[in-house]
């Protein structure tokens, strides 16, 4: 008697295959999104290695927050190979291995040190994180980096605080729109398809906030998009009068955020407050259109 044919042996390996291989989409991802945001950041330069809006540093956080050292060494891998495009050729390049500092201090802070949740799902979640990645991790690579420029002797001393300052800025806001909202949005899905350690119990319990939506709140939403663009649009326009009205202008930022966070909770207030921050940038440079073909960023 024969024994019936059983396709689950073969099924089940090909699956155990594809669960293997799946390991690697992130981290390849993860290096082309790094190389991808350099570029961006490059049309934000304001000094030779120095942007005002960096992105490599919310993506470096955020990959090694979900990947560990892993996500630090495609952080200095990409850096190295962009460095020529910020002015580093030849053994200077080595000098692009320097932005593994930030985001190996976030995630020593975050994760090894207080071993908070990568949902960011309490309050005690986003404040640990404030303090750990923008403020601490973006401040230590700033002086980091501007102690090997002033050391290379590629600007001199009057310099450092001036660059030190635009460094840690330009890190901090990438990092503050970057990690939260892919931490929000993406942790449990990436933990889903196993590219990344399963979640506590906990963290898996976390409800998304925003869905589902009704008419009325979809509406809301639109509302508040449309309210922090025109906010968005009114301060930068404010920069051809003086910085005091510009300031003025960008406090009233905060009102759709604590709009959105008050109606939609933690998910919401985040995605407004990233939008703010994206849409600030883009009109920046529809009203300065020059600015992208300028060697560096201008800052009045």
């Amino acid at each position: 008697m024969s024994t019936p044919f059983r396709p689950t042996s073969r099924w089940h390996d090909r699956g155990l295959r594809a669960l293997c291989a799946s390991s690697y989409c992130l981290p390849v991802l993860g290096f082309l999104l790094l190389l991808g945001a350099h570029g961006v950041a490059l049309w934000f330069r304001v000094q030779p290695a120095v942007s005002l809006w960096f992105p490599p540093a919310g993506v470096s956080i955020t990959l090694t927050l979900w990947l560990g050292p892993l996500g630090a060494l495609l952080t200095g891998l990409a850096s190295v190979i962009m460095a020529p495009f910020w002015g580093s050729s030849g053994w200077l390049q080595g000098m692009g291995l320097l932005d593994m500092v930030e985001p190996l201090v976030a995630w020593l802070l975050y994760r090894k040190l207080f071993r908070e949740s990568l949902t960011l799902n309490t309050l005690r979640s986003v404040t640990v994180f404030l303090l750990s990645a923008p403020l601490t991790a973006c401040f230590v690579s700033a002086v980091v980096g501007s102690s090997a420029l002033y050391g290379l002797g590629r600007i001199p001393a009057d310099q450092v605080f001036e660059t030190v300052s635009h460094w840690w800025v330009g890190n901090a806001i990438a990092t503050i729109v970057i990690v939260p909202l892919a931490l929000l949005l993406l942790t449990r899905r990436l933990a889903n398809w196993s590219w990344i350690p399963q979640l506590s119990a906990a963290a898996q319990a976390q409800q998304d906030l925003l869905f589902p939506l009704s008419v009325n709140r979809g509406l809301e939403l639109v509302a508040i998009g449309l309210s922090a663009g025109l906010i968005a649009l009114v301060t930068v326009q404010a920069t051809y009068t003086s910085i005091f009205v510009t300031l003025q202008f960008a406090l009233l930022g905060a009102i759709p955020v604590i709009w959105a966070a008050c109606r939609f909770g933690v998910l919401g207030g985040v995605l407004v407050s990233d939008l703010a921050v994206l849409l600030t940038l883009v009109t920046y440079l529809l009203i300065y259109p020059n600015a992208i073909a300028l060697p560096q960023f201008p800052v009045n």
